[in-house]
């Protein structure tokens, strides 16, 4: 009975973190991308939980069929779950970094490439991640950086996106901004 419990309550975790992702998605649609991070927020606390979940059987030791039973139920529990797990923290850290980008009073550059980190971790080609990457960098003014991820993320697709096309052209067109300021300064300081 204790040993269907434990899946029972990684399952019931997993359901429930699903639903806050989904809850945040709703937030998010409705523009209320502070209440979509909360619940992001909270289907991340759920998923560390079914990780925490998955960790902690074994620790729980007893006598050796005891053990051997706990085993077998992380190992069924890693095949049963381990993927959805991972797709649903992709997905959620994806969400999480799309509404952060959407808070003018929540931009924190350093917090959004450390959930873009947690989904490359994952998903090293995701598309999405290098585009929320570059997103991050152009709004943070590191021009040369956002096209880096830009240009990465646009490799990976099959065709062209239209959102990645724009925020290239804006990266470009800042960058020479840049690049003439400097030009400029230069003259200046050597009197050319």
């Amino acid at each position: 009975m204790a040993e269907a419990s434990g899946t029972i309550t990684a399952n019931a975790k997993y359901e429930t973190a699903f639903k806050y992702k989904q809850d945040g998605n709703e937030a998010f649609k409705a523009k209320n991308f502070k209440l979509a991070i909360r619940n992001y927020h909270k289907a991340l606390l759920y998923i560390r939980g079914i990780d925490q979940h998955a960790v902690k059987l074994p620790a729980m030791l007893g006598n050796a069929r005891q053990q051997r039973d706990r085993e077998q139920r992380q190992s069924e529990l890693t095949e049963e779950l381990t993927g959805s797990v991972d797709a649903l923290k992709v997905d959620t850290y994806n969400n999480l970094t799309a509404a952060l980008l959407q808070c003018e009073d929540r931009f924190d550059l350093q917090k959004i490439l450390e959930y873009c980190d947690e989904v490359a971790e994952l998903s090293p080609n995701n598309q999405k991640c290098l585009f929320r990457r570059g997103q991050a960098y152009a709004r943070a003014g590191d021009y040369e950086e956002a096209e880096r991820c830009l240009l990465k993320a646009r490799e990976l697709l099959k065709e062209k996106d239209p959102a990645i096309e724009k925020l290239l052209v804006t990266c470009r067109q800042n960058l020479k901004v840049q690049h003439e300021k400097q030009r400029s300064m230069c003259r200046n300081m050597f009197g050319s």
